[in-house]
């Protein structure tokens, strides 16, 4: 009769269980599984994308973005600049499938942006932007060799090509990496743009290449103090530091512009 008794009151429980959870388990779950269901439609996005299917991608894009900018962010502690930059990153890909003449190699860059940005979020271990360490070596090396051989307009495509990848993974950087380190990574980028054109020193070029290539490992491995190491005191030009300044600038715009778009699109 106990047995009955028991088995009763174990369905009796897991019933009043099942009508009447936790009420701090349906927001640990959304705190565990939006920014999951983020980075799926931000892939999905990209595949879209790169299966020329413009029309799905921008219906997979609009319930990605209406999921994020609907969502209470503060549980997963993001930073005004990590939602600027993911927030970005939607603006971005929306600008990109709505041309009347989608160019594809910046529909396509756009895409791995986005999708990269929203990785970081829940891969912070082994997340997609490592993979373009190696790609950034090359560039260096390429940077080098144009250098050395010295031929100005190599040398300066070398630096474009550098400052290209950078850019395709500068948003999940922000997202996996501390504003003091991403604002020391743009600085030299700055310095290496700078004195490529229009009239180049090798010397100073090839400094710059240097203390770049030194910061790369812990960019990507960590620690990241060891970024700030490698910077030093290295004094930044004032062309350099008028660059970041107006790029703050124009991401202060750009989270502004964000905002307007959310109210009027998802009111």
């Amino acid at each position: 009769m106990w047995k009955r008794w028991t088995g009763f009151l174990v369905i009796l429980w897991s019933s009043f269980a099942i009508l009447h959870p936790y009420e701090s388990e349906p927001a640990f779950a959304m705190e565990q599984t939006q920014p999951v269901q983020w980075a799926r439609q931000a892939e999905r996005v990209y595949q879209l994308v790169e299966r020329g299917d413009l029309l799905a991608a921008r219906d997979a894009l609009t319930v990605l973005s209406r999921s994020f900018s609907r969502a209470n962010l503060s549980p997963l502690r993001l930073t005004v600049e990590q939602i600027r930059t993911l927030s970005q990153t939607l603006v971005e890909m929306e600008q990109e499938l709505n041309r009347v003449r989608p160019n594809p190699t910046a529909l396509m860059a756009a895409a791995l942006r986005m999708r990269m940005a929203f990785d970081a979020l829940t891969h912070p271990n082994q997340p997609l932007w490592r993979q373009y360490y190696s790609v950034l070596q090359r560039d260096l090396a390429a940077i080098d060799r144009a250098i050395n051989a010295g031929n100005q307009v190599r040398a300066r495509m070398a630096v474009d090509a550098l400052i290209d990848h950078y850019r395709l993974i500068r948003p999940a950087i922000v997202i996996s990496r501390t504003p003091t380190t991403v604002a020391k990574v743009d600085s030299v980028l700055s310095f290496l743009r700078n004195q490529s054109r229009p009239t180049w020193n090798p010397a100073l070029l090839r400094s710059g290449v240097s203390r770049l290539r030194g910061m790369l490992n812990p960019l990507f491995y960590g620690p990241e103090e060891q970024v700030t190491a490698m910077y030093g005191k290295w004094d930044m030009p004032v062309v350099s530091f008028m660059l970041m300044t107006g790029g703050v600038i124009v991401f202060v715009l750009t989270y502004v512009s964000w905002k307007k778009y959310r109210a009027v699109r998802f009111p």
